[in-house]
């Protein structure tokens, strides 16, 4: 639900809001590599807990470095934050 958020913000953005050209690729990758991190994250944990080893648990644990990395980028380091994004 996040990433389709996300997604129409981001839209609704460049579609609005005078969007510089590298802005909005890097933006663009963030918010990519974001959701596969988050999505791998997710499943490792689940993997992880429904099997009982440590190996997924601590390579989800390993993954939120980089998964509070992209939303401090989506939060702080973004061309345009709207409040909507930081209440998400």
């Amino acid at each position: 639900m996040l990433a389709l958020c996300e997604i129409g913000l981001l839209v609704f953005k460049v579609a609005n809001l005078p969007y510089p050209e590298s802005a909005l690729a890097a933006d663009i990758t963030v918010l990519f590599l974001l959701f596969l991190v988050e999505i791998l994250r997710i499943r490792l944990g689940r993997n992880g807990n429904i099997t009982e080893k440590n190996g997924p648990l601590i390579a989800s644990l390993g993954l939120i470095i980089p998964s509070l990395l992209g939303v401090l980028h989506l939060l702080l380091w973004q061309t345009y934050v709207l409040r909507l994004e930081v209440s998400l």
